[in-house]
């Protein structure tokens, strides 16, 4: 697979279609009080791959990229996918969180860079 420059974000949903925030621990305007999990990319991985990777490495469970239903360009250019995901396995390690019902999502700060995803999330899945 070519090589690809990029960060990852994905929004989690269980079984019971709730979805996993994680607590941001120093949050700030752009970034708010809650956050999703994601990253960069690494050299010659594929964007999927890389997404399972964070959630792996940062909060020790298991997940499938299952779709993305937004990309766009960040600040520098460089492209942001966001993935709808499906919990699979593990125990979240590290990290202050919650499951909440994706109905809920609009009533969590995200700060702006997430909004973004978040409301077009709730407009698909809703829809």
């Amino acid at each position: 697979m070519a090589s690809f420059n990029g960060i990852v974000s994905g929004i989690v949903l269980n079984e019971e279609d709730q979805v996993l925030i994680i607590k941001n621990s120093n949050p700030t305007a752009d970034e708010g009080e809650w956050k999703l999990c994601g990253g960069e990319i690494n050299h010659s991985e594929s964007p999927k791959h890389a997404l399972v990777r964070h959630y792996l490495e940062v909060l020790g469970i298991k997940i499938t990229a299952d779709y993305i239903f937004h990309a766009r360009t960040e600040n520098n250019d460089s492209l942001k996918l966001s993935y709808v995901c499906s919990y699979k396995s593990g125990d979240i390690q590290n990290a202050e969180f919650k499951w909440i019902k994706w109905e809920d999502l609009s009533t969590y700060n995200f700060g702006k860079n997430l909004k973004i995803d978040v409301d077009l999330f709730l407009e698909i899945y809703a829809g």
